[in-house]
């Protein structure tokens, strides 16, 4: 989440892009499993995923996966706008919420 308003567009939509494409695993939902994992990704200014690290497990792998599974299947990415002046790279911090809700 930012504020600064010049980026503001560029991350509703990638996160828009994001959602449509992360879902909770059936599983996960059924067990029970719920967690918080934080990720870093980077996108190049093409707007192509160069990499993604996950940083704090939600601590089930399941989890875990399926988000670093959204990021890459919701690549590419818009590419940078002009008006960001020629930056190359941009590292992206990202929370994943599991709730815990059953999924039947």
């Amino acid at each position: 989440s930012t504020t600064e308003f010049k980026y503001l567009s560029y991350f509703i939509k990638m996160k828009r892009q994001i959602e449509s494409v992360w879902t909770y695993p059936r599983a996960s939902a059924q067990r029970g499993e719920y967690g918080t994992l934080f990720l870093v990704f980077t996108i190049k200014s093409d707007g192509y995923l160069e990499g993604v690290q996950l940083i704090t497990s939600s601590g089930y792998a399941r989890l875990d996966n399926e988000a670093v599974r959204a990021i890459n299947a919701a690549a590419p990415f818009a590419p940078f706008p002009a008006s960001w002046g020629g930056l190359e790279k941009l590292n992206i911090r990202a929370t994943f919420e599991y709730t815990g809700r059953r999924i039947f």
